[in-house]
């Protein structure tokens, strides 16, 4: 009986162990706006995007929005490269005539596959900047 009991006593830790493994802190990501551009009939955005691992660099996904009077507007999403630069556009016709006040970029959630056993979450993270003028 004792056996038994100490059997099942390292299974509930093997699992717990496991749950608490795959529970870690997701890793810390930074979204940076560079440059917003109105050009050539369109809007541009350009940014970087870091990570306290590298492998969560390359590949991500930011949501681009500008915000005003009516609400958030769809921009573009675009994919980071290999070192984190990124760049969406839309054509500002396409853009509903209102006063906009500021632009907000996202920085979507991922899981980066490392090993064949291992995973590492990619932290999301939301950032807004105020618009001039």
């Amino acid at each position: 009986m004792r056996r038994l009991l100490a059997i099942a006593a390292v299974a509930v830790l093997s699992l717990t162990l496991a749950a608490g493994a795959q529970a870690a802190d997701p890793v810390k990501t930074k979204i940076e706006l560079e440059l917003l551009l109105p050009s050539a009939g369109k809007v541009f955005a350009v940014g970087t995007l870091s990570a306290a691992d590298k492998r969560c660099i390359p590949g991500r996904m930011v949501e681009i929005y500008l915000s005003g009077d009516e609400g958030p507007v769809y921009i573009d999403t675009a994919r980071t490269a290999d070192r984190g630069g990124w760049l969406g556009f839309r054509k500002a016709t396409d853009l509903p005539k209102q006063q906009y006040t500021e632009i907000r970029l996202v920085a979507l959630k991922s899981t980066v596959k490392v090993s064949k056993n291992k995973k590492i979450t990619c932290g999301g993270k939301t950032r807004t900047y105020p618009l001039a003028g």
